[in-house]
C-alpha cells in the first residue's frame, strides 16, 4: 500500500561547545516522523535519538513557538532530545533553519539522512551538499 505524500517540516540545529563556540555537530529534527539525528562535525556517521510520545509532544510545542536566533534553553525539550544531561551543561544547541519536505515517510527520512551526511549542511540544496574541494 502506497503511503500518501505529504508536507513535513524538518528543523536543523548546530551544536557547539559553550566555552569555545567550536562547532561539534549538526542535528536535524522532524517531529511528525519522530526523527532526530546528530552528526558530529567531520564525521560521516550519525546517531539517531529516540524519546517518549510525551517528549515528542514537548518538542512539537517548542517548534511551534518561535525559536530564538541564539542558543536554546538547555533545559528545554529540543536540547533534552539531542543531548544527554551532562553535555547540556557544556554544549549549546542553536537553531539553523526550517525546511518543508514533500513525500512519504521513507523518502523524507532518506532525504534527511542524506542531508545529514553532507559536509556542511545547507537548506538550499535538495540533496546532501557536496564537500568543498
Amino acid at each position: 500500500m502506497d503511503e500518501e505524500r505529504r508536507a513535513t517540516t524538518a528543523v536543523a540545529f548546530s551544536i557547539r561547545d559553550r566555552a569555545s563556540n567550536e562547532l561539534l555537530a549538526y542535528a536535524v529534527v522532524c517531529p511528525a516522523l519522530r526523527y532526530a539525528s546528530i552528526r558530529g562535525s567531520g564525521n560521516a556517521d550519525f546517531e539517531r535519538r529516540f524519546s517518549t510520545a510525551s517528549h515528542w509532544d514537548a518538542v512539537e510545542r517548542q517548534l511551534d513557538d518561535q525559536l530564538p536566533s541564539g542558543t536554546l534553553d538547555p533545559l528545554s525539550a529540543i536540547p533534552a532530545l539531542l543531548l544527554h544531561a551532562p553535555r547540556r551543561a557544556m554544549w549549546v544547541v542553536q537553531y539553523l533553519w526550517t525546511r518543508t519536505l514533500l513525500g512519504d515517510a521513507q523518502m523524507i527520512v532518506e532525504e534527511l539522512d542524506e542531508w545529514l551526511r553532507g559536509e556542511e549542511p545547507s537548506p538550499d540544496e535538495g540533496a546532501a551538499p557536496k564537500a568543498a574541494s
